[in-house]
C-alpha cells in the first residue's frame, strides 16, 4: 500500500486514535528517508527517523502509546521524580519533564549508543527541559555488570535487548548495567513517583534491582511492558513480574481508551504483549 506523504499525513491526523493506528503506521510505506524535525502539539521537539515505526507513529498521530501517555500526564505533578528505563528517543522522558517542571527530576536510561545519541539530541532540542532530564548510557538490571546488548540491523532503533532474540541480521555491543537501587544510592535519589520499564525482556531483572525503592510505603506507579515472548527468552515470565509487583503492594491495570479507562488485570492472555500500569496507593 503506497500513498502520497501529504495524503497519509492528512488521514492519520484526522483518524480517531486506536490500536489500528499502530498497525497502520507499521504497514504503510512512504517516501520519507532519514531524519526530520518535529514539534508536537504540546510544544515538544524531536528529531525523528521516519523509517522506523515508533517515530513514524509519533509524527503521524502526534502521540505514542496514547493510553499510557494519558495516565502519565495524569499521575505526574510538579516536583515529582520519573525514571525511564529504555528511554529510546525520549518521548516518555521529555513528556514527563514537561509535567514535573524545574523542581522535578527525570532519570533516563538508554544503553544503545545510537539511541542514546538521538536521546541527547532530542533533549538539546528542548532547552527549557534540558536541566530536568538526566540521561545515562546504562541499562537497568539486578546488579552491576557488563553484558552484550543485541539489536537488529533491520531497524533504525535496533530493538535493543539483553536477550538474544533475532535469528539473523543481528549485531551487538557492550552494555554497562546497574541496579536502580544502586543508582539511587549513588545519586541521592531517595524515592521515585513513576517508573516506566520497556527493555525487551529484561523487565524482571530491572524490577529486582529496584526492590528497595519499590518497597517504600508511599504512592507510586509503574508502567511496564508485559511481553511473554521476551520474558521467556530471559528465563522468566509475565506472571512472575505481576506477582512480584503485587507482593510489594501494587495493583495492576490495563490502560484503555474511554470509556473503559483503568481496567483491572484479571486474566492475562497466554502470549501477552501489552503495556500495563501498576499502582500503589
Amino acid at each position: 500500500m503506497r500513498i502520497s506523504n501529504q495524503a497519509f499525513l492528512w488521514l492519520s491526523r484526522h483518524l480517531p486514535y486506536h490500536a489500528a493506528c499502530e498497525f497502520f503506521a507499521s504497514q504503510v510505506r512512504c517516501d520519507w528517508e532519514g531524519s526530520t524535525l518535529y514539534r508536537s502539539r504540546k510544544g515538544l521537539q524531536f528529531e525523528l527517523d521516519l523509517r522506523d515505526r515508533q517515530p513514524r507513529e509519533i509524527y503521524l498521530f502526534d502521540t505514542y502509546e496514547k493510553n499510557c501517555m494519558r495516565w502519565l500526564r495524569k499521575c505526574l505533578r510538579p516536583g515529582m521524580v520519573f525514571v525511564d528505563a529504555g528511554a529510546n528517543l525520549g518521548i516518555y522522558s521529555l513528556t514527563a519533564a514537561s509535567c514535573v517542571g524545574q523542581k522535578g527530576e527525570v532519570h533516563a536510561f538508554e544503553p544503545h549508543p545510537e539511541n542514546f545519541d538521538r536521546l541527547a539530541r532530542n533533549r538539546a532540542l528542548n532547552p527549557d527541559l534540558q536541566s530536568i532530564v538526566r540521561i545515562n548510557r546504562l541499562g537497568l538490571g539486578q546488579s552491576f555488570e557488563t553484558t552484550l546488548l543485541y539489536h537488529s540491523t533491520l531497524s533504525q532503533s535496533g530493538l535493543p535487548s539483553a536477550v538474544r532474540r533475532f535469528e539473523k541480521d543481528e549485531t551487538s555491543c557492550e552494555m554497562n548495567v546497574t541496579s536502580l537501587d544502586a543508582y539511587a544510592d549513588a545519586n541521592g535519589l531517595h524515592a521515585i513517583d513513576l517508573l516506566k520499564i520497556d527493555i525487551e525482556g529484561y523487565e524482571m531483572q530491572a524490577l529486582l534491582g529496584a526492590q528497595r525503592l519499590l518497597s517504600q510505603k508511599r504512592p507510586m506507579t509503574v508502567i511496564i511492558e508485559l511481553n511473554e515472548e521476551t520474558a521467556r527468552m530471559a528465563g522468566t515470565s509475565v506472571q512472575e513480574e505481576i506477582c512480584f509487583l503485587e507482593k510489594l503492594g501494587f495493583e495492576g491495570f490495563w490502560p484503555r481508551a474511554f470509556p473503559l479507562g483503568m481496567t483491572p488485570i484479571e486474566n492475562v492472555p497466554e502470549n501477552v504483549m501489552d503495556n500495563a500500569l501498576f499502582v500503589k496507593r
